[in-house]
């Protein structure tokens, strides 16, 4: 299940001008198309149940004629988000140049889909 904390949902419509967060993002999701990086930066590693960490992963999609940055962990059977924006051209690149050739995406999105749905 997606789950956007109210202060990451008013960032999203304060800071990031994003007026429906749920449905961007949601739509950002169905529109991946590529893997999803991860980012082991310890600045962006998320402490899970004070135990080990979670490193925080990422990928690039089209909304609305723009390509946004989506930043998000997963817990267990939930996608918790961080942050979603529209990018700058060096992160669009920055993905583009980490993509798998050859990689089947259709698992992903399979994978993807049944945690947005809770399911």
């Amino acid at each position: 299940m997606l789950i956007i904390h109210p202060t990451i949902e008013e960032k999203l419509k304060n800071k990031h001008e994003i007026e429906n967060p749920r449905h961007v993002v949601s739509s950002l999701f169905g529109n991946l198309n590529g893997v999803l990086l991860i980012d082991t930066r310890e600045k962006n590693l998320v402490k899970n149940d004070g135990k080990d960490y979670i490193p925080t992963e990422w990928f690039v999609a089209k909304h609305g004629g723009q390509y946004y940055k989506v930043v998000f962990i997963r817990k267990g059977a939930d996608i918790i988000l961080k942050t979603a924006y529209v990018t700058k051209p060096k992160y669009i690149q920055m993905y583009k140049d980490h993509q798998v050739k050859g990689f089947d995406i259709a698992p992903l999105k399979a994978e993807m889909t049944k945690l947005l749905k809770g399911k």
